[in-house]
Formats: structure tokens, sequence, C-alpha cells
């Protein structure tokens, strides 16, 4: 009994997150648009709002192509080949764009990583994985 209570309160505090973060990013988007329709041109303003449109349109593709695909490919993926997935997908996403896709290794010592980044030339940006002891 009580561990059917907490999941039902885990749940509603997701949705609750949910609903409240969504109600943020209206609100402040609403606000947005008031101050930019006060504040602008009309013209401006049509600029603004054919950007949003394209963006909104960019993240529902990314939703239709990208998500279905991995949430069918990664629960059945061990680590490495899941990490492996999500690294491709995220540059083909860079190059989509037009981006540099930036270079990158994966290294497992302070010298290989060292090494690695005379190579490409400084600055780097080290993002480390999960440490296990």
């Amino acid at each position: 009994m009580r561990a059917n209570h907490e999941r039902h309160l885990a749940f509603g505090r997701l949705v609750s997150s949910a609903v409240g973060s969504q109600a943020l990013l209206s609100g402040g988007n609403f606000i947005v648009g008031l101050v930019l329709l006060r504040s602008t041109s009309d013209a401006q303003y049509g600029y603004y709002i054919l950007a949003t449109s394209a963006l909104l349109l960019a993240v529902s593709l990314q939703n239709a192509f990208f998500n279905p695909p991995l949430a069918r490919r990664l629960p059945g993926l061990d680590s490495p080949a899941t990490t492996a997935l999500i690294a491709a997908l995220k540059s083909g996403q860079v190059a989509f764009a037009g981006l540099d896709v930036p270079r990158s290794a994966l290294v497992n010592n302070i010298r290989d990583g060292v090494e690695f980044a005379a190579k490409i030339g400084f600055p780097v940006i080290v993002r480390p994985s999960f440490v296990t002891f």
C-alpha cells in the first residue's frame, strides 16, 4: 500500500513539474510577445513571428524523427553503444544545421587527453564521463 502511495506521489510531482515548467515557458513567451508588439514595428514583429515559427517547426521535426528511434533502440543497448548512438545523432544534427562538428575523442587517461588536445589545438573542452572506482 505504501509503495503504491509513493508511486502516486512521484507521478504527481512529475506531472506538476511538467505543468509548472510549461506555464512558465508560455507565460514568458506571452510577455516577450507583448513587449515586442508594443516596442517594435509591424515588420520587425513579423520577422520575430516567422523566426519563432521556424524554430518550432525545427523542434517538431526533431521530435518526430529523432525521438522515436531513440525510444525504440536505447533500451536494448549497452552503455557504450548507447553513448555512441547519442553522439552520432548529436553530431548529425549539428552537421545538418550547417555548423562545424567539433573534433572529439574518448580518452581513458590524462596522457591520452593531453596528446589529443595538442593534436587538435587549444582551447579544448573536457566533458568527463561517469567515474568508477
